[in-house]
């Protein structure tokens, strides 16, 4: 597995190789039933904050009792990796007219 890292201070980079398992079998061998039990609760705390604190802000803010709804009918599933913002742009870019593209282009390069 890659793992890339950051330090948000010194904007120092690097990337990690490490040998994690990728089945639940393996990761209980590996590490035990009780480890792979405690980062998973740890793990779905931290997903089931995210969808309250998402859910009691901005314009559209859902009740109490709403978000309590939401978090009982909560069902993890599998994190699909979102777009870059360069894969966004360049997605968009792709779709523009000729005309947009150049004008788009004459602005940035203004800029």
């Amino acid at each position: 597995m890659e793992i890339k890292v950051r330090h948000p201070k010194s904007n120092k980079e690097m990337t990690l190789q490490w040998d994690c398992p990728t089945d639940l079998d393996a990761l209980v061998k590996r590490f035990g039933k009780e480890v792979i039990a405690n980062h998973a609760i740890a793990a779905l705390r931290v997903a089931v904050q995210g969808i309250a604190r998402g859910a009691m802000g901005g314009d559209k803010a859902k009740s109490p009792r709403e978000i309590q709804q939401m978090i009982t009918d909560y069902k993890p599933g599998i994190r699909v990796r979102g777009k870059t913002p360069q894969e966004k742009i360049s997605e968009t870019f792709s779709k523009m007219s000729p005309e947009q593209k150049k004008e788009l282009l004459r602005r940035l390069s203004a800029a």
